[in-house]
Order: structure tokens, then C-alpha cells, then sequence
């Protein structure tokens, strides 16, 4: 949509972000502050990314296999600049700096856990479910990791402040974020609105034919009508006001009830070839892990993890592939994530 004025109700970026944009474009018009903030993001996340890989020691491997990551993965990520995406870059770059520096002792190291917290509540901001994708994606290195040192304090300690901190201040961002929303006069329903709107437009699950004619012929729409909503057209408020949007709604299956097994496994498949490229420097990287018991279940089980989460998505719905993409890149940086010098899963260990 388009607004006459900047205005900070982004919907799928925090408030927080929107009120700071909109301060940015009403003070200083003329800049494309909206794609410098993404930049900033992506810049702070390589730089942070490259300081986790270097954090024990510097190598020509490890950076090199840096630059790989950088070539292969973040350029494209750059030519592809959107909020989905560059949530997930800072998630990730979060994850690994946290994994990097949860063995030392010092002073410093709690202060690079608190970055860590800010890098992720940060993501949450850009892109909520990016944020929870990267939990759940970076949930096997992180509970392998954490089972291993049960018994050192530290970790532990760090680990408990890590998710708390980040869980608790994204669960009250988040309730914040739609407090405003619908407090707002003009704002009051676009919540609600957007989740009926998705269900016609974005997941395809209600149709109009003979069958369901009847159910818009109750709320007065025509044929015309559904395909004017289903195509973006829906000024007139009386007409497709949530009331009759939703109960329009409710006589639908809120997921596609006539996938077949064909489909989910063709499109698993068409996915797979399409993000050929993060999947095969995965391998790389992932050759040069030292193969023990610990290595090789995390490995195991990060691509389950993915794979498992792709087949939901694609049966229950119907996301673009800059969703997926970054997905198989974060397993680059949370299955081969660094330990110590002698263990360490790949690049920290070259």
C-alpha cells in the first residue's frame, strides 16, 4: 500500500522501526532510508559474523570460507534486500557470535552475549516469524551444545540469560506492537484484516465456483466481487468490510484440504533444486567437521530440522523462496558452529 505521508505502521516490522523511519523521511525527505536501515542491518551482520569465525584465531581457511559464505549466500541476499531476509541474517549472525564466545570467562564475553541479545531482538523487530524460524532452525547445535556442558555454570548462566532476555522482551515487543496497531482509529481492524485478507489472496484456500456461490450470495457478493478482493481492489468499505470478509471466512478449511502427495513432494523437490547453491557450500563446510558422535547429530539433525519445516510450510502454505533460502543458509553458521580449538564444527575449526 501507500500512504501520502511517512507513516510508521509497517505491519510486519515493529512500531519501533516505523516511528524511527518516519522521523528519518519527515526530517531528512530525499534519502531511501528504508533500504540504508536494511544495509545497516546486513553491514553490522557480516562484520559481526567475520569477529564470531575469527574469534579463536585467525586462519587463510577461515576466512576464505567466509568469503565463500559472502559470495555465494550474502550477495545474493543483497540483490534480493527485503525484510524477511534481513531478519534472518542478523538471527543468524547472533546465533554464531553467541556459540563463539560461550567458553570464555571474561568480562567481555558477557558484553558479546548482550549483543547477542540485541542482535536477535533486533531480528524480531524486522520480522517476527524470520526471528522464531532462526530459534527453531539453531535449536539442535544450541541444545547439543548446552547438554554437553550441563555441568559448567557459566554456560548454563549464559544460556538461561540469553533466552530469557530475548523470549521475554520479544513477547512484550510483540504485544506492544499490536496494542498500537489497534488502538489506532484508522489502524483498529488491520490486524485482523490482513490475516482474513491473506486466507483469499495469498494461500488460495477460498474460491468461487457453483459450489460456494452460495456462501458470498449471503454477504451480496458477486462473482465480480470476489475477484475485485482477490486482486487487490477492495476500496469500498461497506462491501468488503471484515464482517462478510470473515464470514466469507469461516465456511472455508483455513489450509488446503485437496493437497496431494505428489504435489508436496514435486514442490519439495522444484525448492531443493532452486536453492542448489546454500545447499552444496553446506556440504563444503560441512566436509571439514571433525565427524564424532556430537558433530554428526547435529549435522543430522539441523537438515531434518529443515527439511521437516519446508514440508509444513508447503503443505500448509504458500511462502516465496526468499523464505526458504535463508533457512539452508543458517545452516551453514548453527550445524557447523564453533566450540574450541580442538572440537570446534566448521569455519572456526579450519
Amino acid at each position: 500500500g501507500g500512504s501520502p505521508e511517512p507513516d510508521e505502521h509497517l505491519f510486519f516490522s515493529h512500531v519501533f522501526i516505523g516511528l524511527g523511519l518516519k522521523y528519518l523521511y519527515s526530517h531528512f525527505p530525499g534519502y531511501p532510508w528504508y533500504g540504508l536501515y536494511h544495509y545497516a542491518i546486513h553491514f553490522v551482520s557480516m562484520i559481526i559474523l567475520l569477529y564470531a569465525i575469527l574469534n579463536l584465531s585467525f586462519t587463510i581457511t577461515r576466512f576464505i570460507f567466509f568469503l565463500v559464505y559472502f559470495a555465494v549466500i550474502e550477495l545474493f541476499f543483497l540483490n534480493n534486500l527485503q525484510f524477511t531476509i534481513t531478519a534472518f541474517v542478523a538471527g543468524q549472525s547472533a546465533v554464531f557470535l553467541f556459540l563463539s564466545f560461550l567458553n570464555k570467562k571474561t568480562i567481555k564475553s558477557w558484553l558479546i552475549i548482550i549483543c547477542c541479545i540485541a542482535l536477535l531482538i533486533i531480528s524480531s523487530m524486522v520480522r517476527p516469524q524470520s526471528f522464531r524460524l532462526i530459534t527453531i532452525v539453531s535449536s539442535p547445535i544450541m541444545a547439543i551444545f548446552f547438554f554437553e556442558n550441563v555441568k559448567n555454570s557459566n554456560i548454563v548462566l549464559k544460556y538461561v540469560l540469553f533466552y530469557s532476555l530475548v523470549f521475554i522482551s520479544t513477547f512484550y515487543l510483540e504485544i506492544y506492537n499490536k496494542s498500537y496497531f489497534n488502538n489506532g482509529p484508522r489502524y483498529k481492524d488491520f490486524v485482523l484484516f490482513n490475516e482474513l485478507k491473506s486466507r483469499f489472496i495469498d494461500w488460495n484456500y477460498i474460491t468461487y465456483n457453483d459450489d460456494t456461490k452460495r456462501i458470498f450470495d449471503k454477504v451480496g457478493w458477486s462473482k465480480n466481487d470476489f475477484f475485485m478482493f482477490s486482486s487487490w481492489f477492495f476500496a469500498d468499505k461497506e462491501l468488503f468490510s471484515i464482517e462478510k470478509i470473515r464470514e466469507i471466512a469461516d465456511n472455508f478449511p483455513k489450509y488446503n484440504t485437496n493437497i496431494s502427495i505428489g504435489y508436496v513432494a514435486g514442490t519439495f523437490i522444484k525448492k531443493l533444486y532452486l536453492m542448489i547453491l546454500p545447499i552444496i557450500v553446506s556440504i563444503f563446510f560441512i566436509i571439514y567437521v571433525p565427524l564424532n558422535k556430537q558433530n554428526i547429530l547435529a549435522i543430522a539433525a539441523s537438515f531434518l530440522l529443515v527439511g521437516t519445516i519446508m514440508l509444513y510450510l508447503i503443505v500448509f502454505l504458500k511462502l516465496p523462496l526468499r523464505v526458504y533460502h535463508p533457512m539452508f543458509s543458517c545452516l551453514l553458521y548453527t550445524s557447523p558452529s564453533p566450540r574450541d580449538l580442538s572440537t570446534s564444527r566448521m569455519p572456526s575449526s579450519a
